[in-house]
């Protein structure tokens, strides 16, 4: 894991006089972690919110905002954002009643006012440790998501990516917001290029395409690996002639890239087939994608190195 910053420890308690006697103690004890005082909840809760990971330990008994809602505020910014929280509660309370309210409302953990200062630093320490945790927790999960939407080799869109951000964007045509357009593309003569050179030259073609797509389309569009040396092109908010536009560049581009390997300046062209799915229509990704193929395979019939456009859909529109 990366360096992370430390995690801020929040102190909130109406009495000024405990909050500079706390941090007197804290700046005797030298701790490591940064540390800040609010005699005013709302002031407190607000600045929390800007945080992604935070401790908090905020007394019961507060004009205004109490410790309770303190702690169901927090518990509300940790469902809804995800985001760290860990609220140890100060309270002069100490029947089981008043200690399971505490905790039904958010709170990780209490201390018995009046404190000793070993104690509260020890239960500060161990709530760290749990935010540590699921920060690390954290980023290790968003880094699975990362790794599952990308295609290693070209660091393109995974098709199981390409496939969810499809059903969004057709339910965004159903609903007749926007015209969608899918660009396939198929590496002409791909094979002869693995066969004759080998599999290292395959995949360095592989990557300088995906370089070319990419630079070719608008940074709203999304470029997934479809399957071996099939590429699809998600166009949102594209007609089938802007599509085709789109296309166009990129095959012109590909036609005059050469990939120099083992001596040799490596040249490739592609066959690409466009298929819109126009605003109002219930399309699926099945059938989209299929038109697209078909005239991938138009173009590859009339010896590749061009762009086909599918035949428009014939289903009435929904309403």
């Amino acid at each position: 894991m990366t360096d992370q910053p430390p995690i801020p420890v929040f102190f909130i308690d109406d009495d000024v006089r405990l909050l500079d006697s706390v941090r007197r103690m804290l700046r005797r004890a030298a701790v490591s972690w940064p540390a800040e005082f609010f005699d005013d909840p709302a002031a407190a809760i607000s600045a929390i919110e800007d945080q992604e990971h935070a401790l908090i330990v905020t007394d019961w008994h507060m004009a205004g905002i109490d410790g309770l809602e303190v702690c169901q505020r927090a518990h509300r910014q940790r469902e809804s954002t995800q985001s760290g929280r860990y609220v140890i509660l100060l309270t002069g309370k100490s029947e089981t009643e008043r200690v399971v309210e505490a905790l039904e409302a958010g709170a990780d953990d209490y201390i018995r006012k009046p404190f000793e200062l070993r104690e509260l630093l020890a239960r500060i320490q161990v709530g760290l440790r749990i935010l540590h945790l699921q920060r690390e927790l954290h980023e290790a999960n968003r880094l699975l998501r990362v790794q599952a939407a990308t295609d290693p080799l070209t660091g393109l869109a995974t098709r199981r990516h390409a496939n969810e951000l499809l059903e969004r964007e057709l339910d965004r045509v159903w609903r007749g917001m926007q015209a969608l357009s899918v660009l396939l593309i198929d590496l002409d003569k791909f094979k002869a290029i693995n066969d004759g050179e080998g599999h290292g030259a395959g995949d360095k073609v592989l990557r300088q395409v995906a370089l070319r797509v990419r630079a070719n389309c608008r940074r709203y569009d999304t470029v997934a690996r479809w399957g071996g040396d099939e590429l699809l092109v998600i166009c949102p908010h594209a007609a089938a002639a802007q599509a085709g536009r789109v296309a166009q560049r990129i095959r012109k581009d590909v036609d005059e890239l050469r990939i120099a390997f083992n001596g040799k300046a490596l040249r490739l062209t592609t066959s690409i087939g466009v298929a819109c799915a126009e605003p109002g229509h219930c399309e699926t990704i099945e059938p989209l994608v299929a038109r697209a193929d078909e005239a991938l395979y138009r173009v590859k019939a009339r010896g590749g190195n061009g762009v086909c456009q599918a035949e428009p859909r014939c289903e009435a529109t929904g309403s």
